[in-house]
C-alpha cells in the first residue's frame, strides 16, 4: 500500500476520534496580513475562524475567486486601494461569516540605484555564458543590454563566444517605469581560449564532449540540455533527437511519450572537419518502462488531473441550473457530487434550489476507477433569491419582410425566477408561451407590427415591446429587352425591368465587369474586337436588399449566330431550409466507451446548430458522450438555423445505455508488421465488451497486465532478434469469460552507425572508390548513392567516382533495411582546392548570412492552354530568402504562384529574383514553358442531372466532352443564354403549355467547343416541369365526439397535379382523396391528422397536420412520489390526472404556488410534516379537480465514520466504532468481505492468520427513510520484509548500463533503499514481469552505469516495512569485466632508446578512441605518437619520462566505454651514480676526485644512488676489496684502514647484459692527522745581509697553519725569505705547525750559521 493510502487511513482515524464533538462557528473571523502594499511585491495573507469541524475558506479579490484558508497576491501597478473579502464556511451547519480587510497601495517611485551585471570576468570560446541586470528600483526596472550595438531587452543576457576576440564590453540600462529616471552599469569580460591552446594556436578536438542536463524529464515538460567539447578555434554542434536534425549548442526539449529519449550530439572542427559524437538516454517521469529485452511499456493509468466544475456562477431559484465536473484521467474517472450531505454520482449534476437560500457549496470528487486515486473540488455558487425583472426585452429578427420568404423572431428578456412569453401580430393574440414566433406574407400588405409581453411569474410584474416591419416584394420576373444583333462601333440600348414594391434598383456588368449602375437602360458600343458580349442586369429591392440578376449573351453581325435572336436566362440564390434535420451516430451506447454525434440539414446559406445532452448545451454541429455506469437513456437534442432568414428546426434522438454484459468479441491485435530494434512499437489490443475488458499481454514470454495498449522496443541482444511473438488476452471482469489472440511480427534491426569511408580532399579527373558501411543491418540493407542532389547509384554498398573540377561536392550513402524500410543516411563533403569545404561548413554552422544560391524553379514544362499549374522557386538561403515572380510583366511576391497557361504568348518566360534579407544579395532565375501540342475533341457531349425541374426549387445540371485543351461550354434554356460547365437555375414561375393536353416541358442546350482547334459539338436534354405542392392547408373541426363523425379537407397548389395521403396518429388512414371523414372511437384522447400532398411528377411532399381533442376530466387526479423526506436530499414529485386535451397543474406548497405538473421538492432543515396540494385544470372546460400528500420528515445519515485501529496484529482482537448523525436514528451495520458481522455501534474483530488486509465498511440506515451511507476503512496486517531477493547480472561490462531489482515480500508495502561504492541511492518502483502466484511483483529497480574497473562490486538492498518498521538486508556480489585493454604491441622489454607501442585491445573498427596519461588526456610529442585510426601509441624512441600509467577510452554506438589501463615502466639506467653522506662527514666535491675526510675513530654512512628501472644494485671496493653490496657503506671507526679510493659500482638488474649495464663513482677517503714530522728547510749557513728562504713542511690531514718566530717576530706562512742583519755566530729559527681542523701544534727548530766577510771581529 503507498504512503498515500497511509495517509488516507489516518485521516479516517482522526476523523472517527472527534465525530462525537457539536459542530460550532465561524466565530472571530479574521485576515492576517500587511495593511500597506508595494506595487510588484508579493505578500501573504492568511483568513481564520473558530470552527468546527475545520472551515472551508473563499477569497474574493478583484472579482477573482480563490479557495484555501491563505493568498499570495501582489499588485502589479498603481490601483486604489485593494478590498480582500474571505467568507469562512462551516462545512456540517453551512453557517457562514464574511470578513474584508482594505489595504492600501503605496505609490514608491524610487530608483534606479545600485545598477549591477553578475556573471563571470572571463568566457570561454564555445562555452554558453549567462549574464544577469537588477538594481534596486520601484515599481520594478525594465532593462536594456547593448553589446556591440546590438540591443537586447530583459534582466538576462546569453552569450556565447565562437572564436578568439577582443574583451566583451557588455552594457546595461535600468529603466523605471513610472519616472522614466535611468541608470547604467558596465562590465568588461574577457575571452580566452583553451588553456591547452594558448601556446602555438594549433587546431585541435574536439575532445571531452559531453551532454549537460537532466537524466530524468517529466513528460509534457520542457527541459534545456547543452552539448559542448573542448575545441580550437572552436566547435559546432547538431542535434538529432528522434530523428529531427537541430543545430547549435543548446536545445529545449518536451518529451511528447512515455519511452526513454536518446538525444544525439555531433561536434564538428570547422578548421580539421574532425569530429565527435555521444549520445545521453534521458528517462521520462510518470511512465514506466522495463529495460529487459523487449522493454514493453504499457499505456498507463494516469490522473485525475485539472479538475474543474464549470456550470452557472449564480443559482437562479426554482429553475434547474446544470453544473459539470471534469478531470484529465485515463481510464475514465468516475464522477461523485456532495451538495450539503447530498450525493449524486455522473459528472453531470441539476441542481434546483426552491427558495431562497444561502451560497451553495458543490463538491465533486474524482475517482480513477484502476488506480483508485482520487482528486477534489469545491465550487462556491451564490443563490439569486430575488425576484427581478422582466428587463432588457427586445425582439431580434430581419427589419423588412419579403413577400413568400419564412422569417423567425425571438423575444428575450432578463427574468427571475422566469418569465412567460405572449405574442400578438397587428392587435391580435397568436402564440402564447414561446419565446419565437414565424412569420411568412402571402402577398404585400400594411408594415407588420409586431408585440411581445414578457411576465414575471413569481411578480406578475409585465413589459412589453413592440417592432415593426415593412412589407416589400420583389424583385421577380428579371427581364432584359436586348438589340438581335451588335455591330462593332454602333451604339446599342439594353432595357431591364422587374417587379418591384416599393422600387427597384438596377446594375449592369458587361462581360462580369462593372459599366453602368441605377438606371433601367443601357447605352452600349461594341469595340472593334468584340465577338460577342454576355450583359447582365441586377435589379435590387431598394428596401429589403434582395436582389435577381439576368443575363443576355449577343453576338456581333459577322459572326456565326449572327442573326440569331438574343437568348437570356435568370438566376437567382434564395435562401431556403433548415429541412431534414437528423443527427447521426450510435443508437446505443456502451458504459466507459466515448461516442460523437454530429447533427446536418439541409441549408443554405449553411445552418448553425445548437446540440445538448440531458440539458447540456453546446454550439456546433459535433458533441461527444461518455457514461461512466450504468445511466437512464441519454436525450440528444439538436437545433438548426438558417442565419439569413433566421428559421429554425429541430430533432432528437434518444440513446440507449448498454449496460449488459457483452463479450469479448472481435478481438484483434492491431500495429506494426515489421519491429525494429531499438524503435518504439505500438500494439493496440481490440475488442467489443460490455461493461469492460481488461488486458493481458504475452511479449516473448513476458507478461504485462491490464492495459489494452503497449509499446514495444525490443534492444540488441547477443542472440539476433528474427521474430516477435505476441498474444493479448482479453477478459470481462463481469462474466470472466476470456479470449486470447496471437500475432507474430517479424523483427528488423538497422542500419545501424551508417559511415562512408572516403578522403577528404580529392584531385581533378582521378577516379575515387567510396565505400558505405553499417555496424548492423537484419536481414539485409540496399544502397542508393547521391552526389549532390542527383542520384548516382543503386543497390552495392561501393561507389567508383571521377572527381569533377568544381570546387566542393557532397556525397551521400543511404543504407536502407530490405524488411522494414527504415533507411539511415551518411554525408561526407569533400573539397578540390584546400580549405574550401571546411570554410563553406563554418560558414553555414555559425549563422552568417549566406546565398541565395543554387536557385531552381520547380514544375512542369510542358502545359495545357486552360489549365492550372503551380511552380515553385527555392534556393539555399540563410536566413530564408524572400522571392519575387514576374510574369508577363506582372510582379507577384511568395516562392510558389498558381499560373493558368493561356498560351498568348509561346514559348511563356518565367522569372524569379531570390533576395537575402539580411545581406540583400539577389539571385534570378528564368524557366520558359512550353505549350502542348495535344489538341482533341469536342466528342462526347453530355448533360447530367434531374428529370423533373420543380418551380422555385435550384436545379443543377453538368455538361461534360472529351477536349485537350479543356472545353469551354454554353447553356441555352429557352432562348437564355450562359456559360460554364455547370448549370444552376430556379424556375421562378410556371408557364403552361400551348398544348393543354401535354405537360410542360423544358429544353436545355448545352455547347462545348474547343479553344484550340475552335471546334465544337452540341447535346439537347429535354426534362419535364412541375409546381408545388404549395400552400397546403387543413380544415378540421374544433374538437371531437366520441362516436361522432369528422370531416377533414386537405387543399394544395400543385402543377400538373396532387394526390394526398392521410395519416392518424402516425397510422395511413387513407390514400388518394382531399377529404377524409372519421368517427370518433371511444378510446382516444386526440387525434392527430396528417395529410401529405404529392406533386406527382416531380414526387415532392408537403404536408399539415392538426390535433384535436376529445373533451374530458379532469378525474383520477393524484400524487406520485415519496412518502418521507429527508433534509438536504432533492425530490421531484409529479401529478397525474386523466384529462382531455393535457390539464394545467398548480402546485401548493406552504401557501407557496408552483406552475407544472412536476414539482422539485428541497428541504434545508427539520421541519414538521409537510403537506404538499395539487390542482389539475382542463383548459378547454375549465373544470379542477385536487389532491393532497403528507410527507414525513427525516435527517440523515450524516458525517458517517469509522474509528479504526492503525493495523491489525495476528490472534489480537480490533475494535471499530461507526458514528453518525441521523433523526429520528439510525441502524448499523458491519461487513467486513461480503459477510455481515454485526448490528451495533461497535464492532470486534480477530482477523484471521491468512488475512492482509481488512476492508471494513459501516452502513448507518436511518430508521424512518431507509437511505443509508456507508464509510469504508481499510486496515493492513504488517507482514515481512521476507524473501528479499537482488534480481539482476551477476557480471558487468565497463561502459554499459544494468538494471538491479529488489523484490520483498511485503504487507502493505516497503520502503527500499540501495547501496552501492559507498553511496545510498533510491530506485524506482516497477511492475516487474516476474509472476509469483500469477501477479506481476511490485519491485524497486536501480539503474547502475559501470564506468571504472574494479573486480569486484557489493550491491545491498535493504526493504523496510512502512507500517511495521522492520527490515531485511540482502547483498550481491557484482563482477566487472572490460572489453577494452591497454595491451604491449610486443613481447620485448620497453627499453630506453628503443622503439615501443601499446595497444587500445578490443575496440571495434571504426570507434572513437582517446588515450590518457595518468587520468589526464595523452599529449603527443616528437617522439610519441598515435597511428591514424588511435589504435596504437608508438614511442620512437622510447624515454624514462614516458612511464606512466595509460589508458584507452572507446565510444562505439554511442557508449563510452574506459579500458583497463596499462602501468608502463620503461627500463634504463644506470646513470652515473652519486655518493652522498648519510652522517659523519662532510664529502668535499673536487676535481679529479670527490674527498671524504674523517676523524680517527669517528664513523660515516654514505649512500650511492643512480637513476635506474629496475632498481639497481650497487657494489663498494676500496681498493681491490669489496666492502659492501648494499646502497649504503659505513665506516663504523675511522682508521688508516679506511684511507684510499672507494669506488661505488651501480648495475641494472635486469641489462647485465649490455655493456652499458653499469657504471661507477669514485670517492677518496682520508684520515685527519697531524702535524707530525714538522720539517725546517732551507740552507745551513746564511750571509749577513743576505736574503735566504726557508719552507716548513709536517704530515698534516688535512692541512696545516704555519708560524715563524725570528728575533722575537711571528711571520706566517709555510715559506719565509729572511734577512739576518745582525751577526752573531748561529742564529735559531722556530717553525710552528698547526693542525686547521684539530688545532693540534707540532714546532721544529733550526740552527742557521752566520758569516760576514766585513766583520772585524771586535
Amino acid at each position: 500500500m503507498s504512503q498515500t493510502a497511509c495517509l488516507f487511513l489516518l485521516s479516517v482515524f482522526l476523523a472517527g476520534a472527534t465525530a462525537a464533538q457539536k459542530p460550532y462557528g465561524p466565530q472571530s473571523a479574521q485576515i492576517s496580513g500587511t495593511d500597506e502594499m508595494k506595487i510588484g511585491v508579493s505578500y501573504s495573507f492568511e483568513c481564520s475562524a473558530e470552527c468546527y469541524p475545520p472551515c472551508t475558506y473563499t477569497w474574493n479579490v478583484d472579482g477573482q475567486t480563490v479557495h484555501g484558508s491563505g493568498i499570495d497576491f501582489s499588485v502589479p501597478g498603481y490601483t486604489p486601494p485593494q478590498v480582500l473579502n474571505c467568507v469562512a464556511k462551516n462545512p456540517a451547519t453551512g453557517e457562514t461569516a464574511d470578513v474584508k480587510k482594505t489595504v492600501q497601495v503605496k505609490v514608491v517611485k524610487e530608483g534606479p540605484t545600485s545598477v549591477e551585471i553578475t556573471g563571470v570576468d572571463v568566457m570561454t570560446v564555445g562555452v554558453k555564458y549567462t549574464f544577469e541586470c537588477s538594481a534596486d528600483c520601484s515599481p520594478p526596472c525594465t532593462y536594456t543590454f547593448n553589446v556591440n550595438g546590438q540591443i537586447l531587452h530583459g534582466n538576462e543576457l546569453d552569450v556565447v563566444m565562437h572564436g578568439p576576440s577582443a574583451p566583451q564590453v557588455l552594457v546595461c540600462e535600468a529603466k523605471n517605469p513610472a519616472t522614466g529616471k535611468t541608470a547604467r552599469a558596465k562590465k568588461i569580460v574577457d575571452v580566452t581560449e583553451s588553456a591547452e591552446n594558448t601556446t602555438n594556436n594549433k587546431p585541435y578536438g574536439p575532445r571531452s564532449l559531453k551532454i549537460s542536463g537532466a537524466d530524468v524529464v517529466t513528460e509534457g515538460v520542457k527541459s534545456t540540455f547543452l552539448c559542448s567539447a573542448e575545441c580550437y578555434p572552436y566547435c559546432t554542434y547538431t542535434w538529432n533527437v528522434n530523428g529531427q536534425i537541430l543545430h547549435g549548442n543548446g536545445i529545449d526539449f518536451t518529451a511528447g511519450g512515455f519511452m526513454p529519449q536518446i538525444l544525439n550530439c555531433e561536434a564538428t572542427n570547422p578548421t580539421t572537419g574532425e569530429t565527435a559524437s555521444i549520445n545521453k538516454t534521458v528517462g521520462v517521469t510518470d511512465r514506466t518502462v522495463s529495460e529487459m529485452p523487449p522493454t514493453v511499456a504499457t499505456k498507463r493509468p494516469y490522473g485525475p488531473h485539472s479538475l474543474e466544475i464549470t456550470g452557472a456562477d449564480v443559482i437562479k431559484i426554482s429553475v434547474s441550473n446544470h453544473f459539470t465536473c471534469s478531470a484529465e484521467c485515463y481510464p475514465p474517472c468516475t464522477y461523485t457530487w456532495n451538495v450539503d450531505g447530498s450525493i449524486v454520482h455522473g459528472s453531470q449534476m441539476d441542481l434546483t434550489i426552491p427558495g431562497p437560500a444561502p451560497p451553495q457549496v458543490l463538491y465533486c470528487e474524482a475517482k480513477n476507477p484502476l488506480t483508485g486515486k482520487t482528486a477534489n473540488i469545491t465550487k462556491r455558487v451564490p443563490v439569486s433569491d430575488a425576484i427581478e425583472g422582466p428587463t432588457s426585452v427586445e425582439i431580434t429578427g430581419v427589419d423588412v419582410i419579403t413577400v413568400g420568404v419564412h422569417y423567425t423572431y425571438e423575444c428575450s428578456a432578463e427574468c427571475s425566477p422566469s418569465c412567460t412569453y405572449t405574442w400578438t401580430v397587428n392587435g391580435q393574440q397568436t402564440l402564447h408561451g414561446s419565446m419565437v414566433i414565424d412569420v411568412v406574407m402571402d402577398g404585400l400588405a400594411a408594415p407588420q407590427v409586431l408585440n411581445c409581453e414578457v411576465t414575471n411569474i413569481a411578480s406578475g410584474k409585465t413589459v412589453s415591446v413592440t417592432k415593426t416591419m415593412p412589407v416589400a416584394d420583389g424583385p421577380s420576373n428579371v427581364t432584359i429587352s436586348a438589340p438581335e444583333k451588335l455591330v462593332n462601333g454602333v451604339e446599342c440600348t439594353f432595357v431591364c425591368s422587374a417587379i418591384c414594391d416599393p422600387s427597384c434598383s438596377y446594375d449592369w456588368f458587361i462581360d462580369h465587369k462593372t459599366w453602368k449602375n441605377d438606371s433601367r437602360e443601357l447605352q452600349y458600343t461594341p469595340p472593334s474586337d468584340t465577338k460577342s458580349a454576355t450583359v447582365i442586369c441586377k435589379a435590387q429591392n431598394t428596401l429589403s436588399g434582395l436582389f435577381v440578376e439576368s443575363s443576355v449573351t449577343v453576338s456581333v453581325e459577322g459572326e456565326e449566330t449572327a442573326g440569331e435572336k438574343p437568348k437570356s436566362t435568370t438566376t437567382t440564390k434564395v435562401p431556403y431550409g433548415p429541412q431534414s434535420v437528423k443527427i447521426s451516430g450510435a443508437d446505443a451506447i456502451t458504459v466507459g466507451v466515448s461516442y460523437n454525434f454530429t447533427c446536418s440539414a439541409k441549408c443554405y446559406p449553411p445552418c448553425t446548430y445548437t446540440m445538448s445532452i440531458d440539458g447540456a448545451t453546446g454550439h456546433g454541429d459535433y458533441i461527444g458522450i461518455s457514461i461512466g455506469g450504468p445511466a437512464a437513456p441519454q436525450f440528444i437534442g439538436c437545433v438548426a438555423k438558417n442565419p439569413a432568414t433566421g428559421v429554425f428546426a429541430s430533432t432528437s434522438k434518444t440513446v440507449r445505455v448498454a449496460d449488459i454484459n457483452v463479450g469479448p468479441i472481435h478481438v484483434e491485435i492491431k500495429g506494426m508488421d515489421v519491429v525494429s530494434v531499438g524503435v518504439p512499437s505500438t500494439f493496440d489490443c481490440s475488442a467489443e465488451c460490455s461493461p469492460a475488458c481488461t488486458y493481458t499481454w504475452n511479449v516473448n514470454g513476458e507478461t504485462v497486465h491490464r492495459y489494452s495498449q503497449i509499446d514495444v522496443v525490443l534492444h540488441e541482444g547477443s542472440t539476433p532478434w528474427t521474430t516477435l511473438p505476441l498474444s493479448c488476452e482479453v477478459r470481462n471482469p463481469a462474466t470472466g469469460k476470456t479470449v486470447t489472440v496471437s500475432k507474430t511480427v517479424p523483427v528488423a534491426e538497422g542500419p545501424l552507425n551508417v559511415s562512408i569511408a572516403a578522403h577528404k580532399t580529392l584531385v581533378n579527373g582521378d577516379e575515387y572508390t567510396f565505400v558505405c558501411s553499417v555496424a548492423s543491418c537484419h536481414p539485409s540493407c540496399i544502397y542508393s548513392w547521391f552526389i549532390g542532389d542527383q542520384t548516382w547509384a543503386n543497390i552495392t554498398n561501393e561507389l567508383q567516382y571521377t572527381a569533377p573540377s568544381n570546387t566542393k561536392t557532397t556525397v551521400t550513402c543511404k543504407a536502407q533495411n530490405t524488411l522494414s524500410g527504415i533507411y539511415v543516411e551518411s554525408t561526407v563533403t569533400f573539397s578540390l582546392t584546400g580549405g574550401t569545404a571546411s570554410q563553406e561548413l563554418e560558414r553555414m554552422n555559425t549563422n552568417t548570412p549566406y546565398g541565395p544560391q543554387f536557385l531552381k524553379i520547380i514544375g512542369e514544362d510542358v502545359l495545357t492552354i486552360g489549365l492550372p499549374y503551380s511552380f515553385v522557386c527555392a534556393a539555399e538561403c540563410y536566413p530564408p530568402c524572400t522571392y519575387t515572380w514576374n510574369v508577363n510583366g506582372k510582379i507577384i511576391p511568395g516562392s510558389v504562384i498558381d499560373f493558368t497557361f493561356s498560351g498568348q504568348s509561346l514559348p511563356e518566360v518565367l522569372n524569379c529574383v531570390a533576395k537575402n534579407p539580411a545581406s540583400g544579395k539577389t539571385a534570378s532565375v528564368n524557366r520558359t514553358v512550353q505549350a502542348s501540342d495535344i489538341k482533341e475533341g469536342t466528342t462526347s457531349v453530355e448533360i447530367t442531372g434531374v428529370d423533373v425541374v420543380t418551380v422555385k426549387v435550384p436545379t443543377s445540371f453538368e455538361c461534360f466532352a472529351n477536349c485537350s485543351p479543356a472545353c469551354t461550354y454554353s447553356w441555352s434554356v429557352e432562348g437564355e443564354i450562359s456559360h460554364g460547365s455547370s448549370l444552376d437555375f430556379v424556375l421562378p414561375q410556371l408557364l403552361p403549355p400551348q398544348d393543354l393536353t401535354q405537360n410542360l416541358t423544358l429544353t436545355l442546350n448545352c455547347e462545348a467547343k474547343n479553344p484550340a482547334t475552335g471546334q465544337t459539338a452540341s447535346v439537347s436534354r429535354t426534362v419535364q416541369v412541375a409546381e408545388g405542392p404549395l400552400n397546403v392547408s387543413l380544415t378540421a373541426p374544433t374538437k371531437l365526439v366520441i362516436g361522432a363523425e369528422a370531416t377533414f379537407v386537405c387543399s394544395a397548389f400543385c402543377y400538373p397535379s396532387c394526390t394526398y395521403d392521410w395519416l392518424i396518429d402516425d397510422q395511413t388512414w387513407k390514400t388518394g382523396g382531399s377529404e377524409l371523414q372519421f368517427t370518433t372511437p371511444a378510446d382516444i384522447e386526440s387525434a392527430t391528422v396528417i395529410c401529405k400532398a404529392q406533386n406527382i411528377l416531380s414526387g415532392l411532399i408537403a404536408e399539415s397536420a392538426v390535433t384535436v381533442w376529445v373533451e374530458e376530466g379532469p378525474k383520477s387526479v393524484k400524487i406520485e412520489g415519496v412518502d418521507v423526506v429527508t433534509v438536504g436530499v432533492p425530490y421531484t414529485f409529479e401529478c397525474l390526472a386523466y384529462c382531455s386535451p393535457p390539464c394545467t397543474f398548480t402546485w401548493n406548497v406552504a401557501g407557496k404556488t408552483v406552475q407544472g405538473n412536476k414539482l422539485d421538492f428541497y428541504l434545508r432543515g427539520l421541519s414538521p410534516p409537510q403537506a404538499l396540494s395539487c390542482e389539475a385544470k382542463n383548459p378547454m372546460t375549465g373544470k379542477t379537480a385536487s389532491f393532497t400528500k403528507i410527507l414525513q420528515v427525516a435527517e440523515g445519515p450524516l458525517n458517517v465514520s469509522i474509528t479504526a485501529p492503525k493495523m491489525l496484529a495476528n490472534g489480537v482482537e480490533s475494535t471499530f466504532v461507526c458514528s453518525a448523525v441521523c433523526y429520528p436514528s439510525c441502524n448499523y451495520s458491519w461487513y467486513i468481505g461480503d459477510q455481515t458481522r454485526t448490528n451495533s455501534r461497535k464492532l470486534h474483530y480477530t482477523a484471521p492468520p491468512e488475512t492482509t488486509l481488512a476492508t471494513v465498511i459501516c452502513k448507518a440506515q436511518n430508521t424512518l427513510s431507509g437511505l443509508f451511507v456507508e464509510s469504508i476503512s481499510n486496515v493492513w496486517m504488517a507482514q515481512g520484509p521476507k524473501d528479499v531477493t537482488i534480481k539482476g547480472p551477476s557480471s558487468v561490462i565497463v561502459g554499459n548500463t544494468f538494471s538491479y531489482y529488489c523484490l520483498a515480500d511485503c504487507v502493505p508495502a516497503c520502503n527500499i533503499t540501495w547501496r552501492f561504492e559507498g553511496r545510498t541511492l533510491t530506485g524506482e518502483s516497477v511492475s516487474v514481469p516476474i509472476l509469483q502466484g500469477g501477479e506481476a511483483v511490485l519491485g524497486n529497480r536501480l539503474v547502475i552505469s559501470v564506468e571504472d574497473y574494479i573486480q569486484t562490486e557489493l550491491l545491498q538492498c535493504t526493504a523496510v516495512n512502512i507500517l511495521s518498521g522492520q527490515s531485511e538486508t540482502v547483498m550481491m556480489a557484482i563482477n566487472v569485466t572490460d572489453p577494452i585493454a591497454v595491451q604491449p604491441n610486443t613481447e620485448a622489454q620497453p627499453r630506453t632508446n628503443r622503439l615501443y607501442s601499446l595497444q587500445c585491445a578490443g575496440a571495434e573498427q571504426g570507434s572513437y578512441i582517446q588515450w590518457t596519461r595518468n587520468g589526464e588526456a595523452l599529449s603527443t610529442s616528437v617522439s610519441v605518437h598515435l597511428s591514424d585510426d588511435n589504435v596504437f601509441l608508438i614511442f620512437d624512441p622510447l624515454h624514462p619520462f614516458d612511464t606512466g600509467v595509460y589508458q584507452c577510452i572507446v565510444t562505439e554506438q554511442g557508449k563510452v566505454i574506459p579500458g583497463i589501463p596499462y602501468e608502463l615502466n620503461v627500463i634504463y639506467g644506470p646513470g652515473t651514480p652519486d655518493i652522498a653522506s648519510i652522517s659523519g662527514g662532510k664529502i668535499l666535491r673536487q676535481k679529479p676526485i670527490d674527498v671524504l675526510r674523517l676523524l680517527p675513530g669517528s664513523s660515516a654512512t654514505l649512500h650511492c644512488s643512480s637513476q635506474c628501472y629496475p632498481a639497481c644494485t650497487y657494489e663498494w671496493t676500496l681498493g681491490d676489496k669489496v666492502v659492501s653490496t648494499n646502497a649504503t657503506f659505513s665506516i663504523r671507526s675511522a682508521s688508516e684502514a679506511d684511507v684510499g679510493v672507494l669506488l661505488c659500482t651501480a648495475s641494472n638488474p635486469d641489462v647485465h647484459t649490455v655493456p652499458t649495464s653499469y657504471t661507477s663513482a669514485s670517492l677518496s677517503i682520508e684520515l685527519i692527522d697531524g702535524p707530525k714530522t714538522v720539517t725546517i728547510t732551507g740552507p745551513s749557513s746564511v750571509q749577513v745581509g743576505v736574503t735566504a728562504t726557508f719552507e716548513c713542511s709536517a704530515v698534516c690531514t688535512t692541512f696545516c697553519f704555519y708560524t715563524w718566530e725570528i728575533y722575537g717576530k711571528t711571520l706566517h706562512g709555510s715559506k719565509v725569505d729572511l734577512t739576518l742583519s745582525k751577526y752573531a755566530a748561529t742564529e735559531t729559527i722556530v717553525c710552528k705547525a698547526e693542525n686547521t681542523f684539530t688545532g693540534k701544534i707540532a714546532t721544529a727548530t733550526a740552527t742557521i750559521d752566520l758569516t760576514d766577510p766585513d766583520w772585524c771581529g771586535c
